[in-house]
């Protein structure tokens, strides 16, 4: 059963944070129509155990359309090790011979 939370509304996008129960809250975000043709990769729907208030701050720190992604990083770093290493395979071995990568 989902119960809604609140409903956020940004001059990019609503944003939606329906209850999972078991503290989980599945976060949903409806671009506005002129920011749809932002970033196509970014996940606009994210399952996740924070608390509402935290949602809240990550939502003015990073803004709608990026709300998912950081929470989703946040919660699995092999997301962005995958990305990276997807990115790195285009690259000849030999041009990274004698470098280092600081993660």
């Amino acid at each position: 059963m989902l119960l809604t939370v609140p409903v956020y509304e940004h001059p990019d996008a609503v944003v939606h944070v329906d209850e999972r129960g078991n503290g989980r809250r599945l976060i949903s975000v409806e671009p506005a129509p002129h920011a749809r043709g932002g970033p196509s990769a970014v996940p606009l729907t994210w399952e996740k155990g924070y608390a509402t208030e935290l949602i809240e701050e990550m939502l003015r720190l990073k803004g709608p359309l990026w709300l998912c992604d950081h929470i989703r990083r946040e919660e699995d770093s092999a997301g962005v090790e995958n990305w990276l290493i997807a990115i790195l395979s285009y690259i000849d071995e030999s041009a990274s011979t004698g470098k280092r990568l600081l993660t």
